[in-house]
């Protein structure tokens, strides 16, 4: 009987963890959304889980988020978002049964260092028997010149995901990923979570 080396259970080699999608929006979209995000009064963000509670920790994060609700509205953008995403998983992930289960996010950070530290999106302590986040999307939805830092990093210092106005990223969501401080502007941006059950 023959041994099974680590060739045999690597990822398949379409498989990608990290996929940006230039000019996802277009610019009329994004101020569009922009201007939706600020009509739901963004509020301080915080860090925790709702259910077990959450609090502010400006060492950790520093922005302000709204979340898009689902009624018909908005309607039109969680259509899209749910539609794109099936693609994405099968050209690009492959996991099981991606559903669109949380609201949709508007940040803001800041040029007076907003920022949010390194972290995964996902729970990676075994401790969610439900559903967990699979896949992040992160769109920019203004112009890069109107701020400096603000950059997207993912896994290591360096690693930046270079987005202009309207591009996005989906990346798997238990990859380690921060916004770094800002020290001019105002970042704004678009942020999805897509769910399933547990890996296994």
């Amino acid at each position: 009987m023959s041994m099974m080396t680590m060739d045999d259970i690597r990822e398949p080699s379409w498989k990608k963890w990290v996929v940006p999608i230039p000019n996802y929006l277009t610019s009329e979209q994004c101020d569009e959304l922009c201007q939706m995000g600020r009509d739901l009064l963004p509020e301080e963000s915080k860090i925790g889980h709702v259910k077990r509670g959450e609090d502010t920790n400006k060492q950790i994060r520093k922005s302000t988020v709204a979340f898009f609700p689902k009624d018909n509205k908005h309607k039109f953008l969680y259509n899209r978002l749910v539609q794109d995403v099936v693609n994405v998983n099968r050209e690009n992930f492959g996991f099981d049964k991606i559903s669109l289960f949380e609201n949709t996010q508007y940040t803001e950070y800041y040029g007076d260092g907003g920022h949010y530290t390194w972290h995964p999106d996902a729970e990676i302590n075994g401790q969610n028997n439900g559903i967990v986040r699979k896949i992040s999307m992160s769109v920019l939805l203004n112009d890069r010149s109107e701020f400096d830092g603000g950059d997207l990093e993912i896994l290591t210092e360096g690693r930046t995901v270079s987005l202009q106005k309207g591009d996005a990223v989906f990346f798997a969501s238990f990859l380690l990923h921060r916004v770094t401080p800002l020290t001019r502007g105002t970042r704004k941006s678009l942020v999805q979570w897509f769910t399933g059950p547990p890996f296994k």
